[in-house]
C-alpha cells in the first residue's frame, strides 16, 4: 500500500489535472473521482468542495479559471495522470491508503470508541467509487426512452457515405464505440483511414478528428489530395497539377469542406493530449469520428509491459468515445500471422466493439474482414478496390462469398 504522503500527492495530481483540462475533469466526474463526499477528510478535499460548488453554481470553465490562479508555484507532481484506466486504479489505492492512515490516527486517540471507528472505516472503505447501478425496470425504461431519441436523431445506424456495406456489417459507425483496424506492414491501413474520413467528411456530412502521429504534414496532405482528386502522386510533380485538381472538382470540395476534418501534424501524443485536443474540437464543432494512427505511437510512461499499457490506452479511448459521443477508429499493426489480431496487444480487442482486418487476400485482391463484431456478424468480409498510386480505396459493392473465403484458407 502506498504511503499517506504518496496518496495525498496522487489525489493532488488528479485534482489539478482536472483544473487544467476540461476533458480530464469530465472523465473523472463520470467515474466518480471528484465526489467530495467519497474523498478522505484531508485539506485538499476542502478545495474540491469549493471547486464542485463553482461548477454547480457557475460552470466548469468559470471554476477552472478561478482555480488556475491558485495553482501552487512550488508544486512538483510525483504522479502524472496519463489515462483514465490508470487514474482509476491509482485513485482507489490512494483513497484506501488515506482511510487506513485515518483509522490508525483515530485508534491512537485516547477518547476513541474502537468499535465505532472500526465500523465507520469498514463502511467508508466499502463505498464503491464510480460504480453505478439501476434496477431492471429503470434500465429498460431508460433504454426505451434513449432509443427513441437515437432513432429520431438518425444515429441508430451511422453510415459512412460510399461505404454502405461496411457500415451495415459493423452495425454502424455509431458514437460511443471503438473500432480497431489492423493490417500488415505496408498494406495500407493509413490509406484506408484517410479514405474512410474522406468519404465520411468530404463526400458526406460527418466531421472528424484525425490523430496523425506518424506522417509528415506534407506526406499526409499528399495522400488526401491524391484520394480527393483521384490523381497519382506523380501527377503532383507536374506544373499543371493544380489545373487537373480543379478540373476534377477537387479544389471546390477542399474549399467547401475545409473544416470537416482536423489533422494533427505527425507528432507522437499522450492520451491526455489526444483527449484534450478532441474535446476542444468537439466543443467548437461537433465531431463524429476520431481516427488514431496508430496505437504504438501513443506516448505512454511507466514500467508496465507494452501490451498492458496499450490495453489501458484502448480502454481510455473507449471512455473518450462515450464521454465525447464519438466513434473512435484506432489503427494497429497486425501480427505476423493471418488472424489479423493487433500485434502489440491482443487484449486491446476487449475494449473494441469491432476489429477489422484489412488484407491483400490474393495478389491485387483486397478485403476488409470483421474478426470481432459485437454489433454484426463475425467473419463477415467485403471486397474493396485499392489503387495505391492514388491512395484511393472504396467499396467494391460485394461481400466475399463463402466459397471464396474457403478458398482463401
Amino acid at each position: 500500500m502506498m504511503t499517506a504522503q504518496r496518496a495525498l500527492e496522487t489525489l493532488t495530481s488528479i485534482f489539478w489535472a482536472c483544473v487544467a483540462e476540461e476533458g480530464f475533469y469530465a472523465a473523472c466526474v463520470r467515474d466518480g473521482f471528484l465526489d467530495s463526499t467519497k474523498w478522505p477528510d484531508v485539506s485538499l478535499t476542502h478545495d474540491l468542495i469549493k471547486f464542485e460548488r463553482l461548477v454547480r453554481e457557475k460552470n466548469i470553465n468559470f471554476a477552472q479559471l478561478e482555480f488556475s490562479g491558485k495553482f501552487p508555484a512550488d508544486y512538483s507532481p510525483q504522479f502524472l495522470p496519463q489515462d483514465i484506466a490508470t487514474v482509476r486504479i491509482m485513485h482507489e489505492e490512494a483513497r484506501e491508503s488515506l482511510l487506513v492512515n485515518d483509522l490508525c490516527r483515530k485508534l491512537q486517540s485516547s477518547g476513541a470508541n474502537v468499535f465505532e471507528v472500526a465500523e465507520r472505516f469498514l463502511r467508508e472503505k466499502s463505498v464503491s467509487v464510480g460504480v453505478k447501478s439501476k434496477s431492471f425496470g429503470e434500465l429498460m425504461g431508460d433504454f426505451i426512452s434513449e432509443n427513441e431519441k437515437v432513432i429520431k436523431s438518425g444515429k441508430a445506424l451511422v453510415k459512412i457515405n460510399g461505404w454502405p456495406l461496411l457500415s451495415e456489417m459493423i452495425g454502424g459507425f455509431n458514437p460511443g464505440r471503438v473500432t480497431i483496424i489492423t493490417a500488415g506492414t505496408g498494406v495500407g491501413k493509413t490509406n484506408l483511414s484517410i479514405n474512410l474520413s474522406r468519404s465520411a467528411c468530404i463526400e458526406g456530412e460527418l466531421k472528424a478528428c484525425f490523430v496523425n502521429m506518424e506522417m509528415s504534414e506534407f506526406d499526409i496532405a499528399t495522400r488526401y489530395a491524391s484520394a480527393v482528386g483521384s490523381m497519382t502522386k506523380s501527377e503532383f510533380n507536374d506544373p499543371s497539377y493544380l489545373q487537373k485538381f480543379s478540373e476534377r472538382n477537387a479544389l471546390a470540395k477542399v474549399i467547401e469542406k475545409a473544416d470537416s476534418i482536423h489533422i494533427t501534424l505527425g507528432k507522437g501524443l499522450t492520451l491526455r493530449e489526444i483527449e484534450s485536443w478532441v474535446s476542444d474540437k468537439n466543443r467548437s464543432s461537433k465531431v463524429d469520428l476520431v481516427f488514431v494512427d496508430y496505437d504504438q505511437k501513443i506516448q505512454v510512461s511507466g514500467k508496465e509491459d507494452e501490451w498492458k499499457m496499450l490495453q489501458r490506452a484502448c480502454e481510455s479511448l473507449e471512455e473518450m468515445a462515450k464521454r465525447e459521443d464519438v466513434h473512435v477508429i484506432l489503427l494497429s499493426q497486425a501480427d505476423g500471422e493471418k488472424d489479423g489480431k493487433p500485434k502489440a496487444s491482443k487484449r486491446m480487442m476487449q475494449s473494441a466493439s469491432t476489429v477489422l482486418f484489412f488484407d491483400e487476400r490474393d495478389p491485387g485482391v483486397f478485403t476488409v474482414r470483421a474478426i470481432k463484431n459485437r454489433h454484426g456478424k463475425k467473419s463477415a468480409e467485403i471486397k474493396v478496390s485499392y489503387q495505391p498510386e492514388k491512395s484511393l480505396i472504396h467499396e467494391d459493392g460485394h461481400y466475399v462469398s463463402v466459397v471464396s473465403m474457403m478458398r482463401g484458407l
